[in-house]
C-alpha cells in the first residue's frame, strides 16, 4: 500500500516497479472517519475527495434533497471541517469533487472552471493546499478532454476516473487520466481480485481505452 500522491508520482513519472495499491474515497461522508482509523490499522492512508457544499451540512432536508438529486441514494451523515482537518493531521490526504457533485459533462466548460477555481480556494482556505481532482459520476460521458486541460489549468496535477483500470510503465501519456476500480467494504476478497486480475490482463493485452 502506497499513498495516494505516491501512486500518482510514480504514474506519471513512469516508476511503476511493483505491484502497488493507493486508495481514495469520494463525497466525504462522515463513514470516511471510519474507513480512515481501518486504513490506520493497515499502516496506510486515503485521499478522500469532497464536496465543499456538504462539508458541515448538517439540515436533514437540504441532505436528503442533495443525496436524492446528487447521489441518487437515501441520505448519508457528512463530514465536518474540523474532522476532515483531523484527517489530514493524520496523513490523508484531501482532494476536490466539485462544489455539488455536479455532472461535468453536462456542464458549460465556463460553469465548470468557475466552479472547479472556486471549489479548490474554499477547500484550500478550510484545510490547506491540494493537489488531485475526482470529476463526479467518474465515466468517460461525464468529463471532456476540455474540462481536463482546466483540471490542469488551474493547479491540479491529477484527474481520477471511477473506470476500472491499472496502470503500467509507459501509458500515462497516452492517457493522462487515473483509474479507480470501485469496491465495497463488504465484498469478499475474491471478488475484489476478480476485478484487480482482469484490469491487469486488460492492460497487458494493450486492449485499448477511451481516450477524451
Amino acid at each position: 500500500f502506497i499513498s495516494y500522491s505516491e501512486a500518482i508520482n510514480r504514474i506519471q513519472k513512469d516508476q511503476i516497479d511493483g505491484c502497488y495499491m493507493a486508495f481514495s474515497s469520494d463525497d466525504g461522508f462522515k463513514n470516511n472517519l471510519d474507513a480512515a482509523r481501518v486504513l490506520e490499522e493497515f499502516g496506510t492512508t486515503a485521499c478522500f475527495f469532497l464536496n465543499s457544499k456538504t462539508v458541515g451540512m448538517t439540515n436533514h432536508e437540504e441532505i436528503k434533497a442533495f443525496c436524492q438529486q446528487q447521489l441518487h441514494f437515501p441520505p448519508v451523515e457528512f463530514m465536518t471541517w474540523s474532522e476532515v482537518n483531523d484527517l489530514k493531521r493524520r496523513g490523508h490526504e484531501i482532494g476536490s469533487h466539485t462544489s455539488g457533485h455536479f455532472d461535468v459533462g453536462r456542464m458549460a466548460i465556463t460553469d465548470f472552471v468557475h466552479d472547479l477555481k472556486s471549489t479548490k480556494k474554499k477547500i484550500e482556505m478550510e484545510t490547506g493546499t491540494i493537489e488531485h481532482f475526482a470529476f463526479p459520476y467518474g465515466r468517460w460521458n461525464n468529463f471532456s478532454a476540455e474540462a481536463l486541460a482546466a483540471t490542469t489549468a488551474a493547479g491540479f496535477t491529477s484527474c481520477a476516473t471511477a473506470e476500472r483500470g491499472c496502470h503500467l510503465p509507459g501509458t500515462y501519456s497516452e492517457n493522462p487520466m487515473i483509474f479507480r476500480d470501485h469496491v465495497l467494504a463488504h465484498w469478499p476478497s475474491h471478488h475484489m481480485d476478480y476485478f484487480f486480475e482482469q484490469n491487469v490482463r486488460r492492460a497487458l493485452k494493450n486492449e485499448p481505452q477511451p481516450i477524451l
